[in-house]
């Protein structure tokens, strides 16, 4: 999606599935369940490996009895996880975008303005 600060016109990629032509003016619709758990994947999970990961660790390392700078490595490893939350959806991209399942749609052309 691509948001300029001069105009209020966004670029957002939809399904076309009623046949609007470029350079009309469209209503689009998304379910809001759709949403949720898009914005869930991108910003719920990874803050919560990232808090587990940071939280959890310290307390293992804590338990074991690790003399080092265990908010460090505590740090690093949660900082890992979120990582790799965001790796996964990297990689399970395109699959996301081929289920069709969080893209938008196009309901109605608009003729009014």
């Amino acid at each position: 999606m691509t948001v300029s600060s001069e105009s209020e016109e966004i670029l957002v990629e939809v399904d076309n599935s009623i046949g609007a032509k470029v350079g009309d003016h469209v209503m689009v619709s998304m379910e809001h369940m759709n949403i949720l758990k898009a914005t869930f994947l991108v910003y719920v999970i990874p803050m919560i490996l990232l808090i587990v990961g940071i939280v959890g660790s310290y307390y293992i390392l804590d338990s074991i009895g690790f003399n080092g700078a265990k908010e460090v490595v505590a740090a690093i490893i949660g900082i890992i996880l979120m990582a790799l939350s965001y790796i996964y959806l990297k990689i399970n991209d395109n699959k996301f975008r081929e289920s069709r399942e969080y893209v938008p749609v196009v309901t109605k052309i608009l003729f009014d303005l």
